[in-house]
């Protein structure tokens, strides 16, 4: 969903004032070597990159650079000033422009899968703007097939309170703007498929058998209509991520069943491709983002990816829980999702993203550098004894080698000096007496400050001390029972 009502990122080549006026800030976009390089990252992961391009609504951004797009709403017979609606669906050059745009999207996204959007109308603008609506009176003169698929069950989102002239307003655009990018196809021969909200159901459009209907707003009603009208189905409806409530919740994303048919729905399965798990940002950002995604986002996974059997949600948790661990051990900040808990691990590099942004007279600079930064942790765990160590020293480091050598310099010395019967030495030794404490002091502060010789002894000590003071209450206890029993006996 790379574009909306609120911002225009995709920075085209063949338009680039989209962006430049569109996006949030000039440095706010997507450039296609940005895309290029996203694209390939997912590839190698096995993931693939679709993108939609929702039209004709959700484009109020598009008409910061291109006015003449958007449809003009209005008050009675007034133009209401900078209230624009959908993408005006009256104008030749409206589709001129969609085709020349839509060209390039075609070759810079490689998936043969587009997402062309189709939701959320504002159809009343069109229906007050009288150049819509002499163009809807145009098409309400055409012949139309009669739609011949039942609309049991349809939640249409409000679109039956509209009238049918603008209605056909809708299907002509969807079907034009098909039309244009299969023309591109055929060219391209790329093989492209279409992926729709659920509103294009709910009107007489002429769509390829192997379109992908997106369920949003619906259930198994919408589902089973769906796949009768021969289209596959993608189902959201459950999985609507940014939807944040207190508690344990992600147990309603692993029961969601997309083909559910215990209410007598007749669902084909094999039409039903999957779903998708959908976190729309009004209200979240960088910060607050992948705590609140994930893992809750990992539970609807599992339920797309697993076999109907696997439905446990105790054994779910565990899982849950380990992947959350090993998430954050990766450098991913997943939140908590079963409530008060913990995560034994070592933290992994930290990751710092520099950016800075100077702007003066118009033109601006961005600046991006990540650094690494390594943290070393030291954990002091209470309960181990001497028994359970491995090792007293790191092994990883030289510091063993330097004070075994040292210490068998001194001893070696020692005893040289101490055997030999020349007086001449013995003159010596007493003469450096100090130098050689000095030496042995530098020792042992050296030891006790890179080493756990003193942590362990003083933890041996403690633990012996335990273990006596243990035994001994023992004692006490048994001579105290047994003297109990003494009285026992004597009063028998």
């Amino acid at each position: 969903h790379i574009v909306d009502d609120q911002s225009f990122p995709y920075e085209s080549k063949v338009y680039p004032e989209l962006s430049s006026k569109g996006a949030f800030h000039p440095t706010y976009v997507y450039s296609l070597e940005d895309i290029a390089e996203i694209i390939e990252y997912a590839r190698l992961r096995g993931i693939r990159v679709m993108p939609e391009f929702d039209t004709p609504g959700h484009t109020f951004a598009w008409g910061f650079s291109r006015p003449e797009l958007l449809t003009q709403c209005y008050t009675g017979n007034i133009p209401v000033k900078g209230y624009f609606g959908p993408i005006d669906p009256s104008k030749n050059s409206t589709y001129r422009f969609l085709q020349t745009l839509f060209q390039e999207i075609v070759e810079v996204f490689k998936d043969e899968y587009l997402h062309l959007g189709g939701d959320e109308v504002p159809l009343g603008c069109w229906q007050s703007n009288p150049e819509v609506m002499k163009f809807a009176q145009e098409l309400a003169k055409l012949p139309r097939e009669p739609k011949n698929v039942s609309r049991f069950g349809e939640n249409n989102g409000g679109w039956s309170s509209w009238s049918d002239e603008i209605r056909r307003v809708y299907e002509y655009y969807e079907n034009r703007l098909i039309n244009i990018i299969s023309e591109i196809d055929k060219k391209k021969k790329k093989g492209i498929k279409y992926v729709m909200w659920q509103e294009v159901m709910n009107n007489n459009l002429q769509l390829p058998n192997d379109t992908i209907i997106q369920v949003w707003m619906g259930e198994m009603a919408d589902v089973s209509r769906a796949t009768n009208m021969g289209y596959n189905v993608l189902y959201s409806t459950c999985w609507y991520m940014d939807h944040i409530e207190y508690g344990t919740k992600w147990t309603k994303y692993y029961t969601c069943d997309p083909v559910d048919q215990n209410m007598g729905f007749v669902i084909d399965e094999k039409k039903v491709l999957g779903g998708e798990a959908a976190f729309w940002s009004e209200y979240f950002t960088n910060e607050n983002l992948i705590p609140l995604m994930w893992p809750r986002a990992s539970a609807a996974a599992e339920r797309l990816w697993s076999s109907k059997d696997v439905k446990q949600l105790d054994k779910a948790a565990g899982r849950l829980t380990e992947h959350r661990c090993r998430m954050i051990k990766r450098g991913i900040n997943a939140g908590e999702i079963n409530g008060p808990g913990y995560c034994l691990h070592q933290p992994a590099k930290r990751r710092v993203l520099n950016e800075t942004l100077g702007c003066r007279e118009g033109n601006c600079s961005h600046t991006r550098s990540l650094l690494k930064e390594n943290f070393e942790v030291f954990v002091s765990e209470r309960g181990a004894g001497l028994a359970e160590c491995t090792s007293v020293f790191n092994p990883g480091s030289g510091k063993v080698f330097i004070i075994l050598v040292l210490v068998l310099i001194m001893v070696v010395a020692l005893y040289t000096l101490t055997k030999s019967s020349n007086r001449f030495h013995r003159l010596r030794i007493c003469k450096n007496r100090s130098v050689v404490m000095v030496f042995i002091l530098v020792l042992v502060v050296y030891i006790l400050c890179y080493t756990t010789i003193w942590m362990r002894a003083f933890e041996f000590s403690g633990s012996f001390h335990k273990t006596v003071q243990e035994d001994n209450t023992s004692d006490t206890d048994g001579n105290d029972e047994k003297a109990i029993a003494d009285v026992k006996t004597v009063n028998s």
